[in-house]
C-alpha cells in the first residue's frame, strides 16, 4: 500500500525533468539560431553583434557618383527582393545600394521586369525607423525616378503618397531627401501622371500632407508655364488651386497664390482664364477677384514708387544752375542776393547789427580823412595864390624900372 504512491511519484518527477529537458533543449536551439543569424561575415566563431557592437558593419550612404556597374547584375537581382525584407538593417542597406547601381547601369534586363514588387519592397524600407535606412530608401527613390524615367509613371501615384508623408518629417534630412525625390519626378516623368498622382495625394485629410502637395503642385505649373494653356490638366488643377487659396495653413495659401498668378499671367489674353474663374462658386471668385486687385493695386504702387525715385534721382543729377530751388550756399554768396528764409533773415538782422559799430568807425574815419584832404587842398591854393601875387608884384617891377 506505500510502494503504488512512491511509484506514482517517481514517475511524475520523471516527467517533469523530461519537460524541463525538452524546454532546456529548445531554448539552446533558438540560442544557437540567434547567435548564428548575429555572427559577423569574416569574425571568428563567438562574435556576434550586440547592441553595444553597432558598428561591426558600418551604414553607408553612398552618393550617385561614387555607385559602380556590378559584376553579376542577374545574381544581385535575384536576392534583391528578399534583402530588402530581411531584418537585418545592415543586408537591407546593402540591398539599396546594389538596387541604385542596376538601376543606373542594369536597368533593362534587371529593375524593369519586376519593378513593381521592387517599388512597393522600396516603400516598405522608406517607413523604417531607422533614420538612415529611410534616407537610402528616398535616395534609391530618386535615381529610379530619375534613371527609369517614365517607366515609372505606373507607379507615382504609391510613391508621391509615401514621399509627400515623408516632406512632413520632423528629421529635415528625411524630409529633404523626399523633396528631391518629388522634384526629380516633375522633370523625368511624365507631366498629365506626375499631375494625377498630386490631385490623388491631395485627397489626403491631413492639412500638413496637404501643404506639400499645394508646393508641389505649384512646382509642376510654373514647370509647365504657357504649355499647361487650354489642356484638361489646366481644367483639372484650377479648382483645386482656387481651393489652396481658402485654406487655413498658410504653406497652402502661399502656393496657391504663386500658382494662381502663374495661370493668370498665361491666360488673362486668351479668355481662359475668365471661363475657368466663371466656373467656379460665387465666394470662391470673390477671392480670386481679391486677390487680382491686390496685386494689381501692389504693382502699381511699385510702378509709382519706382517713378517718383527716377524723377528724384534724375533731379539730383541735374546741374544744380537749372533745378528750381536747389541754389547752394556759395551760389547765393555769389549772386549777390540775400538769402531767404527765417534762419536767413535772422543771420542777416546778427550780421547787421554787428556791423553798425564797423560801418560807423569808418564813417567817422571817412570824414576825417576828408576834412584832412581838404585841408590840404586849402594849403595848396593858398601857397598857389602867394606865388602868383609875388609873380606879379616882380613884373611890375621890372616895368617900372625899364621905364
Amino acid at each position: 500500500s506505500q510502494s503504488a504512491p512512491s511509484s506514482v511519484s517517481a514517475k511524475g518527477h520523471g516527467a517533469v525533468s523530461d519537460r524541463d529537458r525538452e524546454r532546456e533543449e529548445r531554448d539552446r536551439v533558438q540560442l544557437e539560431k540567434e547567435r548564428s543569424a548575429m555572427e559577423v561575415e569574416g569574425a571568428p566563431p563567438g562574435a556576434h553583434r550586440s547592441v553595444m557592437d553597432i558598428s561591426a558593419k558600418p551604414i553607408e550612404l553612398l552618393a550617385t557618383e561614387e555607385l559602380q556597374p556590378s559584376d553579376c547584375p542577374d545574381n544581385c537581382m535575384r536576392t534583391l527582393i528578399v534583402q530588402l525584407g530581411s531584418s537585418d538593417w545592415a543586408v537591407q542597406m546593402e540591398a539599396l545600394n546594389n538596387l541604385r547601381a542596376l538601376s543606373i547601369y542594369h536597368a533593362s534586363i534587371t529593375i524593369l521586369p519586376q519593378l513593381h514588387a521592387v517599388v512597393r519592397a522600396v516603400l516598405i524600407v522608406v517607413d523604417n525607423l531607422r533614420s538612415n535606412l529611410s534616407k537610402s530608401a528616398l535616395m534609391a527613390l530618386t535615381d529610379m525616378v530619375k534613371y527609369l524615367k517614365t517607366a515609372m509613371d505606373p507607379e507615382l501615384d504609391h510613391v508621391v503618397s509615401v514621399c509627400v508623408k515623408k516632406c512632413t518629417d520632423t528629421a529635415g534630412f528625411i524630409a529633404d531627401e523626399a523633396k528631391r525625390a518629388l522634384h526629380a519626378m516633375i522633370q523625368h516623368c511624365t507631366e498629365q501622371r506626375t499631375i494625377s498622382a498630386l490631385i490623388h495625394a491631395n485627397s489626403n485629410k491631413n492639412p500638413l500632407i496637404r501643404g506639400k502637395v499645394a508646393l508641389f503642385v505649384c512646382a509642376i505649373i510654373e514647370s509647365m508655364g504657357g504649355r499647361l494653356c487650354n489642356t484638361r490638366e489646366q481644367e483639372r488643377l484650377f479648382p483645386l488651386v482656387v481651393h489652396y487659396l481658402s485654406e487655413g495653413n498658410a504653406e497652402p495659401r502661399a502656393a496657391g497664390k504663386r500658382a494662381m498668378m502663374t495661370l493668370h499671367e498665361h491666360n488673362k489674353h486668351s479668355g481662359e482664364f475668365d471661363r475657368l474663374l466663371r466656373r467656379c462658386k460665387e465666394a470662391d471668385m470673390k477671392v480670386v477677384e481679391k486677390l487680382l486687385a491686390q496685386d494689381q493695386a501692389m504693382n502699381s504702387t511699385f510702378a509709382v514708387t519706382s517713378n517718383s525715385h527716377l524723377r528724384g534721382t534724375l533731379g539730383s543729377t541735374l546741374p544744380k544752375s537749372t533745378s528750381h530751388g536747389t541754389l547752394g550756399t556759395h551760389e547765393r554768396e555769389d549772386s549777390g542776393k540775400p538769402p531767404r528764409g527765417r534762419r536767413a533773415l535772422g543771420s542777416t538782422m546778427g550780421t547787421t547789427a554787428g556791423g553798425s559799430d564797423e560801418r560807423d568807425r569808418l564813417s567817422i574815419s571817412n570824414r576825417s580823412l576828408g576834412s584832412e584832404l581838404g585841408s590840404d587842398i586849402g594849403d595848396v591854393a593858398a601857397t598857389d595864390t602867394k606865388a602868383r601875387s609875388s609873380t606879379s608884384s616882380r613884373k611890375s617891377t621890372r616895368g617900372s624900372s625899364v621905364g
